[in-house]
């Protein structure tokens, strides 16, 4: 049994999906580092405004994710018709991006010990 989620959570948790999709729209080259299992190109000099904005887009993947874990599922207020595909998106992503597999690896401390539990079984 769940508690129902406040309109001011899932109000947030909307905005925030739309706030990421619009940046894959403005960016579509970022999606191959999210989608497609593409690693970041081996360090040079060149590389370096890429690996910024690739791991920007980490910063605030993550942060949603975390976001959602912690306040929506993890207070027991989500829905499972709603939290499902969440977490099946959550794992997607995760299990295709090597970049954000070791991005949050790299920042563990920055991020709820719940999400690192949630997407280790990917």
């Amino acid at each position: 049994m769940y508690s129902v989620m406040s309109p001011e959570i899932q109000l947030s948790i909307d905005e925030r999906e739309i706030d990421v999709q619009k940046l894959f729209v403005q960016h579509p080259e970022m999606s191959r580092y999210f989608y497609k299992r593409q690693p970041l190109p081996d360090k040079h000099p060149n590389d370096s405004l890429e690996r910024a904005r690739v791991y920007a887009f980490c910063e605030i993947i993550l942060r949603q994710f975390d976001f959602i874990a912690r306040y929506a599922h993890r207070s027991n207020s989500m829905p499972e018709e709603i939290w499902v595909p969440y977490l099946n998106r959550m794992k997607y992503v995760y299990a295709n991006s090597p970049v954000l597999r070791h991005y949050l690896e790299s920042h563990s401390e920055h991020y709820s010990k719940y999400l690192q539990e949630m997407l280790e079984s990917v």
